[in-house]
């Protein structure tokens, strides 16, 4: 569409959206520490604390960042300078996968349950991962729903938890029309020596493995 490259292009929806995942993360964490911070009293309370306040010199006069502000900027500076970060800013589905996924938890704090199905269906086609967030909807809306038919609120989260699964469906199809294998994401990372097994989890677990790499790198390499 811009005429650029196809790294160009990769590299602008990569930098957008973790921007735009950054706003939202914030804008969820404001919210969730809003309702559950206790608020802070400082000083006599009554007129003298109303007095203390209205100073020039009161901390929330001079900053303006109330503690909610204060543990939402934290929040977001782990997520944007994470050792693991460096995906973020790199051509990969990272970012995108984080602006879905922060978006889908804004929207289940809000209870906007078909928004948040939506979201989930874009995020399943974006990344495997996706395919989870699904069953997280359907089990939230069981737990958090004004609906107090029991039926009807069965019903319901099965077919958020449907809806939700659109964009693998759609993807699977993608797959099979383009290499006719449905399932080529899945196959494909069996060659990347990955997984959860015997030989891994001994590998992780035995602390040579790690001091050896560390002397490497700290005095060799």
């Amino acid at each position: 569409v811009f005429g650029i490259s196809a790294t160009a292009a990769l590299t602008l929806v990569s930098e957008t959206c973790i921007v735009l995942a950054a706003v939202v993360l914030f804008l969820y964490a404001r919210r969730h520490y809003y309702n559950r911070m206790p608020k802070l009293h400082i000083g006599g309370g009554g007129d003298d604390l109303k007095a203390e306040l209205q100073t020039e010199a009161h901390p929330s006069r001079r900053w303006d960042l109330k503690p909610e502000d204060s543990a939402s900027l934290w929040a977001v500076a782990a997520l944007l300078y994470a050792p693991c970060s460096v995906f973020l800013y790199a051509n990969f589905t990272e970012s995108l996968f984080v602006l879905l996924l922060v978006s889908f938890l804004y929207c289940l704090q809000g209870r906007w349950w078909w928004r948040a199905a939506l979201i989930a269906g874009v995020a399943a086609a974006c990344r495997s991962q996706g395919a989870l967030l699904g069953p997280t909807l359907a089990i939230v809306f069981l737990l958090r729903s004004d609906v107090r038919n029991p039926a009807a609120r069965v019903g319901i989260a099965a077919a958020l938890g449907v809806v939700s699964a659109i964009g693998l469906g759609c993807y699977m199809v993608y797959l099979q029309m383009t290499f006719g294998d449905p399932l080529a994401f899945v196959h494909a990372q069996t060659y990347w020596n990955v997984g959860i097994n015997a030989t891994s989890i001994y590998h992780a677990i035995d602390p040579v493995n790690a001091m050896t790499h560390f002397v490497n790198y700290a005095w060799y390499t």
